[in-house]
């Protein structure tokens, strides 16, 4: 059929191939990191790395986690608030409300990352690091450039820096709040951008703060090691360092070669599995779409030739009866209720009549007649033509967001397809809603091929469409109406065929219901 419904995500992610790139990446960054390790053990082990004993090592190792963690919160920080002040000054240029939205999320995250790293933190171990820093094996021979000058300007204070931070963060807030239901304005931001000028430059003092830190851990780290390395009985763990390496990479060996093998076969697998996706599918897809569209165009023509024959057989006693009916409606006399049985009979005749037209378009479509449209009028000629006769039922018709934008279509049957879809909207809502037409231009692709388009929006407030209903949409005779016929959207979806075009649309029960026409636009 050729409408069709257009679920939340049209575009299927390659989770297969994703996780394939994942693991072999994976698989890359260990063998990467093993030869590392591999290449720097076949060197002679440096004087400075010999002479360091397990407590040194530890405690170094924990100096440069406090030195990353130092790091992480000066960047966070300095982020954080460039990001809610960007935030602030798009909304003000642009007026674009999702900017505040971006700017509580991001006020939400900062918080949580500084409650985080609040539950993060080891005291004890913080402590252990300032006893060690401050103990004489480190202020011992104490010289202009030493790891033990560097220890001065070193300070394990990332707890105390975390709680001013939550109250520089907590002040930054409470400047001009933007929730509690007020309406948001840029005379509001403008003046949240003034008063939080302050807590701003707290925050950023404290992220340099941090910097400093991580630069004073980092430089005392790095001097530590060439220290030791003249101090007396540095070589007394040598023998057992070089053979705690030997056996390392020994050991280590076994692993490079399965991680290298493992990476090949990853990589053959992962091209094996884009070449099915890029290649073999497209080809099986389109087989399928070939097979398919020969399929329909034989049953199209079937039931085009069983439509008009069905036509003819039950227009003949059709006809019949209303003749006979009007000659017996003549007899009775006006305002008896055999006239008005009568009456009933005829009403009911025209409607056959009529779906038999219905019936009969959809099997034999007229053909189209193309012309030069512009999407402005004729949004505006349906909504002039609609709007007087929904507004009893207090449903308003508007246009709203329109582009300047030329297409080819048939007046009378694009016209025809908007007044079905804007009545199929009323009747959704029933009373007391929206109808809004909108067109816009956007590249779709038809056939494998960007294509420059129109598309034509009707969108309700009603409650939407059951999903076990949207899957029957455009089949011909469905209908929940009480008295529908169940052919205006297929008729709607065979004039759009025609046109080259697609009819589709989006629904969500309680959130209303969106059709799009999508034609190609004109050069």
């Amino acid at each position: 059929m050729p409408g069709r419904r257009v679920p939340g995500f049209s575009a299927r992610l390659p989770l297969f191939e994703v996780a394939l790139l994942l693991v072999m990446g994976g698989l890359a960054w260990a063998a990467f990191h093993t030869y590392a390790v591999l290449n720097g053990s076949r060197r002679e082990p440096d004087l400075a790395r010999d002479t360091q004993d397990i407590h040194e090592v530890l405690k170094l190792h924990s100096l440069l986690e406090v030195k990353d963690r130092y790091a992480a919160f000066s960047d966070q920080l300095e982020s954080g608030v460039g990001e809610l002040r960007e935030s602030l000054l798009v909304f003000l240029r642009d007026k674009d409300r999702g900017e505040i939205g971006r700017y509580h999320r991001k006020c939400d995250a900062i918080e949580a990352w500084l409650r985080k790293q609040r539950e993060n933190v080891d005291p004890r171990k913080d402590q252990m690091l300032r006893d060690w820093l401050a103990s004489p094996a480190i202020s011992a021979g104490r010289a202009p450039g030493s790891s033990a000058t560097s220890a001065l300007n070193v300070a394990i204070n990332l707890e105390k820096l975390l709680a001013q931070a939550d109250r520089a963060f907590s002040n930054y807030q409470a400047t001009v709040p933007l929730i509690g239901g007020k309406p948001v304005t840029p005379d509001v931001v403008q003046k949240k951008l003034l008063k939080a000028t302050e807590p701003e430059m707290e925050l950023l003092n404290l992220a340099r703060q941090a910097r400093d830190q991580a630069t004073a851990i980092g430089l005392f780290v790095e001097q530590r090691p060439a220290e030791l390395a003249g101090q007396a009985g540095a070589r007394r763990d040598r023998e057992g360092l070089s053979a705690f390496i030997t056996a390392t990479r020994t050991g280590l060996q076994p692993v490079f070669y399965v991680l290298i093998i493992a990476l090949i076969l990853q990589s053959a697998l992962i091209l094996l599995a884009l070449y099915g996706r890029f290649v073999v599918t497209p080809m099986r897809q389109k087989m399928l779409e070939d097979t398919t569209s020969i399929e329909h165009e034989r049953k199209l023509d079937h039931f085009a030739r069983l439509a008009t024959s069905l036509a003819h057989e039950i227009r003949n006693p059709l006809t019949a009866i209303n003749v006979r009916l009007f000659t017996l409606q003549k007899a009775l006399t006006r305002g008896s209720t055999e006239h008005a049985d009568a009456a009933l009979i005829r009403n009911e005749i025209d409607r056959l009549e009529q779906i038999l037209k219905n019936f009969l378009k959809l099997s034999r479509p007229t053909e189209s007649k193309l012309a030069r449209l512009q999407a402005e009028p004729t949004l505006r000629e349906v909504c002039d033509l609609l709007a007087p006769q929904l507004k009893r039922q207090a449903i308003e018709v508007k246009v709203a967001e329109v582009e300047d934008v030329w297409f080819d279509a048939d007046p009378v049957q694009l016209k025809q397809v908007l007044i079905n879809l804007i009545q199929n909207a009323a009747d959704a809502i029933g009373r007391r809603g929206t109808i809004t037409l909108r067109a816009h231009r956007k590249e779709t692709r038809t056939a494998g091929k960007a294509t420059a388009s129109i598309i034509l929006e009707v969108t309700d407030t009603g409650g939407g469409i059951p999903p076990e209903v949207q899957d029957r949409l455009f089949d011909p005779f469905f209908s929940t109406k009480e008295n529908g016929t169940g052919l205006g959207l297929p008729i709607a979806a065979k004039i759009i065929d025609q046109h080259r075009g697609l009819l589709d649309f989006e629904s969500r029960e309680g959130d209303g219901t969106t059709f799009r026409v999508i034609l190609p636009s004109a050069p």
